[in-house]
């Protein structure tokens, strides 16, 4: 079963019950929205923009991952 996840993720469900994140990019460099397209020119600037969608995505994640309760002690 995959369910979708506001953007590009999917989450997956294995036969456990478990998901695995997966990103699904349609895109490529050709779809790039950027008026100068400096991150499809410069490696630096093609790096610093996926980790900024890593960050991203990682923060989405998150949002659906439940937080652990503290015990009472």
């Amino acid at each position: 079963m995959t369910s979708p996840n506001f953007g590009n993720i999917v989450l997956k469900e294995d036969e456990n019950g478990e998901f695995t994140a997966c990103i699904v990019d349609v895109k490529g460099p050709y779809d790039n929205k950027e008026h100068v397209p400096i991150s499809s020119w410069f490696l630096f600037f093609a790096h610093r923009k996926m980790r900024r969608r890593a960050a991203r995505l990682l923060q989405r994640i998150q949002t659906f991952i439940p937080k652990p309760e503290s015990p009472n002690f």
